[in-house]
C-alpha cells in the first residue's frame, strides 16, 4: 500500500509499521534523516517560492503542480513506489494532514492512475497491527 504522511509522524509510524519504506517527496528533509527521494515528485523550487511568497494561491499552485506530472511516467513511479511484497511505502513531506500540501495533490494523481494512495492513520493499519496496538493498550 502507498501512504502519505509528514516527517513529524515517522516515529509513530515506525511503532506500528515495522515493514515500511519511507520516501521523501519534499525539497528538503529534517536533519539526521536520509530518506530516499523522488525529485520528480517535488514541487519545483520556483512554484514553491511563488506560493510561499503569496504570489499565487492554492488553486494556481494546484494547476501548476499538476502540470508537472505531464512529463512523469506513471509506470516508472509505480515501480519506484512498490518495493517488496508486504512493505508499505510512505511518502513524506512537512505539512500536517489538514494543511494544504502537494502530497494531497500527488495522492489524487496516483489514485487517478490506478495507484491506491491515502493518508496514513492508525485506523487504516492491518488487522495484525491493530491487534498489537490493542494488546499494548490493554497492558496499560
Amino acid at each position: 500500500m502507498i501512504y502519505t504522511s509528514y516527517f513529524s509522524k515517522v516515529a509513530k509510524i515506525r511503532e506500528f509499521e515495522e515493514n515500511s519504506s519511507f520516501i521523501c517527496i519534499a525539497r528538503s528533509q529534517p536533519k539526521r534523516c536520509n530518506f530516499c527521494t523522488l525529485p520528480m515528485l517535488f514541487p519545483s523550487s520556483s512554484l514553491l517560492n511563488l506560493y510561499k511568497s503569496g504570489l499565487i494561491n492554492e488553486q494556481e499552485f494546484t494547476v501548476s503542480y499538476n502540470k508537472q506530472f505531464d512529463s512523469v511516467n506513471i509506470n516508472y513511479i509505480r515501480n519506484m513506489l512498490f518495493g517488496k511484497e508486504g512493505i508499505d511505502t510512505i511518502l513524506l513531506c512537512w505539512e500536517k494532514p489538514e494543511d494544504f500540501c502537494h502530497r494531497h495533490l500527488l495522492s489524487k494523481w496516483l489514485n487517478k492512475h490506478g495507484v491506491e494512495c491515502q493518508e496514513w492513520n492508525l485506523d487504516q493499519l492491518s488487522p495484525a497491527s491493530r491487534d498489537t496496538i490493542n494488546e499494548q493498550l490493554s497492558i496499560l
